[in-house]
């Protein structure tokens, strides 16, 4: 993987190279066009980063068992400080306006990573999404729910939220969290009785504006 990771760079740093390169010729537009390109690729791969935490399933991952799992809306720190006893045992799954039934999907797919007794914090928005589902839900759930579901053609475009979820993106890049959220009783009797069942405490917390 890490010369792979070696190769990548080498390839960006020769059209760098040759994007400056051509700036101060007649070829200047092909110059905008490879910096524009790899802008977009750094900042898609920033995305991806700051989304998709699926090596966190990983069986080799430093921390067994996690304590806390955030899953929802795109929630400020200080909203969730009250929740998060060790942010080092604490997974945060979020994106902007993420709908209940994929928070509900995800919970499904991600609650073996819990420890006994955990806390599921559930961060709803005022109104679900216009989507139930986006390309940011896609690393969580498996090729069998993705078909079930009927969204297996998200996952192509899950490899570019820039482009795909370019208004999510933005506010990711730049951290526009939602900030003002209440503490509720959660309404959703499938999450509640799911997490009765495996002895998980459920905190929902809702944008108020």
């Amino acid at each position: 993987m890490s010369w792979i990771l070696r190769r990548r760079k080498k390839v960006v740093l020769v059209f760098f190279l040759a994007a400056l390169g051509l700036f101060l010729t007649p070829f200047w537009i092909i110059s905008v066009f490879i910096l524009v390109v790899l802008v977009f690729l750094y900042l898609n791969r920033k995305v991806l980063k700051d989304t998709n935490k699926s090596n966190f399933f990983s069986a080799k991952r430093e921390i067994k068992q996690y304590k806390t799992l955030v899953i929802g809306d795109f929630c400020s720190p200080d909203s969730l400080s009250s929740y998060i006893v060790d942010d080092e045992t604490t997974l945060l799954i979020m994106i902007p306006d993420r709908s209940l039934e994929a928070s509900y999907q995800i919970l499904l797919h991600t609650v073996s990573i819990l420890d006994k007794e955990a806390t599921f914090v559930l961060v709803c928005g005022m109104k679900n999404a216009d989507n139930l589902y986006t390309v940011f839900d896609m690393p969580y759930l498996n090729q069998v729910t993705k078909k079930e579901l009927g969204i297996e053609n998200l996952d192509k475009k899950a490899r570019y939220p820039l482009a795909f979820e370019f208004y999510r993106s933005m506010r990711i890049l730049l951290k526009m969290y939602s900030r003002n959220f209440a503490e509720i009783e959660c309404t959703d009797e499938r999450i509640c009785s799911f997490c009765s069942r495996k002895n998980i405490r459920l905190v929902t917390l809702v944008r108020i504006r």
